[in-house]
């Protein structure tokens, strides 16, 4: 009874009926479209304004939003509604009052303050994708069942190609006696006949539905992976995703010529930057990134926001893969619309 009472807050949420939340004012934001970028700002309000230039030509999209688990330090990542929020809502959508009996009030004010938060970023990423564009988008088993759900509503059943299983982690000993090795991938495309044509005619690869650590990276591999680039500046992330992660992303859902677009709007450590870099470096490609990071600050002085840390990272991605050749500093825009100067709930993973 819970699985249909959420199926029908989450088409509600999909239409729009939503719990009281600031909406930010429709901007337009100018970029050049042969360059890469960052972007500092509320994530939602750069997917829309990015709408007028780039509607349709996303190939590659990366979402690792907050887990909505309250253990990250450096991100907000707990998102409970108020109660009186909460109960409100659900009157609004139910007077009679059998969603709010089939759902216990703790669990239901945490994923729900959770897809308030993710679902208008989601619909308003959508049109940026190309039709043969992917969607891949991290998470691990405290909202997979939510989000699963809204994908699949928001983009079509047939048009969910699979969920992948990361082996990011190593075993170890758990309070709770369950040790977690891994997380998902949600994948998606808008149009899955068009992404099968272009996959059958242009020889692109295949691929499986696990991904192990040796493969890819694991949160350690990551971890070694900042420290080497920015040292200590580098620690401060919880759960970075290891840069091989993304290359196999790249490898599936781009190719090196044709200045395919790859979108990251969490874009927390600029490890997508580091994959776009490296991948170009190795195959002689033009992707470009556009990394979106609210004005996260780090309590450092020479870096006073995730933003600026992200791009130091980029700086030394380039010397390490250039080193003869000089820097092309990429520039970080920012984007801070009046009613979403404050960080709310557009964290980044």
């Amino acid at each position: 009874m819970a699985v249909l009472a959420w199926e029908t807050i989450i088409e509600a949420l999909l239409a729009g009926e939503r719990p009281p939340t600031p909406e930010p004012e429709p901007l337009t934001l100018t970029l050049d479209p042969a360059t890469h970028h960052c972007i500092e700002g509320d994530n939602l309000a750069v997917l829309r304004a990015l709408h007028p230039a780039y509607q349709g030509q996303i190939r590659l999209a990366y979402l690792d939003p907050p887990y909505n688990t309250g253990h990250r330090r450096m991100y907000r990542d707990q998102f409970a509604l108020p109660v009186a929020d909460y109960r409100a809502y659900l009157q609004q959508l139910d007077p009679s009052g059998r969603l709010a009996r089939r759902i216990p009030e703790k669990a239901g004010r945490s994923h729900l303050g959770w897809l308030t938060m993710l679902i208008p970023r989601l619909q308003a990423l959508q049109p940026l994708l190309h039709p043969t564009g992917m969607l891949f988008c991290s998470i691990d088993d405290t909202e997979l069942a939510y989000l699963g759900v809204t994908l699949r509503r928001l983009f079509g059943e047939s048009n969910y190609l699979t969920t992948i299983v990361w082996v990011g982690r190593i075993p170890s000993n758990s309070v709770s006696y369950i040790s977690t090795t891994h997380e998902y991938l949600l994948c998606l495309t808008p149009d899955r006949a068009a992404w099968e044509h272009q996959r059958a005619t242009e020889g692109r690869p295949s691929f499986t539905t696990l991904w192990r650590g040796p493969e890819v990276g694991t949160t350690a591999t990551a971890r070694r992976e900042l420290r080497r680039l920015l040292g200590e500046r580098g620690q401060q992330f919880d759960t970075p995703k290891p840069t091989g992660l993304i290359r196999r992303m790249l490898e599936i859902a781009t190719g090196p010529q044709g200045g395919d677009l790859v979108l990251d709007p969490f874009a927390g450590s600029a490890t997508t930057a580091d994959a776009v870099l490296t991948a170009n470096a190795a195959d002689e490609g033009d992707r470009r990134f556009i990394l979106i990071q609210e004005p996260q600050p780090t309590g450092q002085a020479d870096y006073p926001t995730v933003a600026t840390v992200g791009r130091a990272r980029i700086a030394a991605v380039q010397a390490q893969l250039y080193p003869t050749e000089g820097l092309w500093p990429v520039p970080l825009v920012q984007f801070h619309p009046p009613e979403t100067a404050e960080p709310d709930t557009a964290a980044a993973a």
